[in-house]
């Protein structure tokens, strides 16, 4: 009697490790999103594989790569633990493709302050339609993908973090950039790594942003820390950024490295995975207005905490 007792414990037991099994089982499905000129334009999907009965709508994380603008990959190795990690924190993660604009262009083109921030900003500009289109792409098919259109958070790392900055910045400012967009919508959060804003004239939001979490090490050499300002643009950084939406009195939450270069555009994503949780939990989810800032001291100590000027972002940037 006591060994059929247990021979049952133990099939019960092994069914119910199965169905927890299949319920966390993560599927990935590739989706053309948009065709423009010579590019075609892919975005990945990752959700857990849900029953036919399962009618959830569960929020999402729209993430753009790294690269420069002169390439990357929107499920480069170094992502995936994250973008697994977000999946079974109930989430459903979508990686998309944009095209960069900077690769290929000749050096010397790129060798002068007028000719990297008109380069840049063509870049940017290219790189921030696509984002938008794709999230476009994203809303339509909520209902199919089961994804609540009213909880997408933008997410993304280097020049993948300035393109999620970036089109939150002009999808505030009214820009025609982001026209394709529904009338109204919003993202519900930004996650960046390591980005920045690039802008002429100074950066104002016109309309109050979505709460936004910023990771950035002070010793970045890549994408500024703080801001850089010459011939009329400016590249406004996670500190500077951070000290508007302080004094604004607007939800946000700075991660500030110190002796960090821009190796937090990766490492953020294992290091720091508690406080993304949260802040997705506590600003997007529950809707919390609050200010959080903390300050981590790097490992090993990388660098120190620069004043990059322009000359010291386009040499940097322009190395292969």
């Amino acid at each position: 009697m006591k060994k059929t007792f247990k021979n049952l414990f133990l099939i019960t037991l092994l069914l119910c490790v199965f169905s927890a099994a299949q319920a966390q089982r993560v599927s990935r499905q590739t989706y053309v999103y948009a065709i423009k000129g010579a590019d075609t334009l892919r975005l990945d999907k990752y959700a857990t594989v849900a029953s036919k009965t399962d009618t959830v709508s569960r929020p999402a994380v729209l993430f753009a790569f790294g690269g420069g603008f002169t390439g990357g990959n929107r499920n480069d190795k170094r992502y995936v633990p994250f973008f697994m990690h977000l999946v079974r924190s109930g989430f459903t993660v979508i990686t998309v493709d944009y095209r960069t604009g900077l690769k290929g262009i000749e050096p010397a083109k790129l060798s002068t302050l007028e000719g990297f921030a008109t380069s840049l900003a063509s870049a940017v500009q290219m790189a921030v339609e696509d984002y938008a289109t794709a999230t476009a792409f994203v809303v339509k098919q909520s209902k199919a993908w089961k994804v609540n259109p009213r909880k997408i958070v933008a997410c993304g790392s280097s020049a993948g973090a300035i393109t999620v900055l970036q089109t939150e910045y002009l999808l505030r400012n009214g820009s025609g950039l982001t026209a394709m967009l529904p009338q109204n919508f919003n993202y519900a959060g930004v996650v960046s790594f390591a980005g920045a804003v690039f802008t002429q004239g100074g950066l104002q939001w016109k309309e109050q942003p979505c709460p936004i979490m910023l990771f950035h090490g002070d010793a970045d050499r890549r994408v500024p820390f703080e801001k850089i300002e010459a011939g009329g643009f400016g590249m406004y950084g996670s500190s500077a950024i951070a000290a508007q939406l302080k004094a604004a009195q607007l939800p946000y939450w700075f991660v500030k490295v110190e002796g960090a270069g821009h190796e937090i555009a990766i490492n953020s994503m294992k290091e720091n995975r508690e406080d993304i949780d949260k802040f997705l939990k506590d600003f997007v989810i529950d809707g919390k207005k609050d200010n959080v800032e903390s300050v981590i001291e790097a490992h090993g100590h990388h660098g120190k905490k620069l004043n990059l000027t322009i000359e010291d972002y386009i040499k940097e940037n322009l190395k292969p």
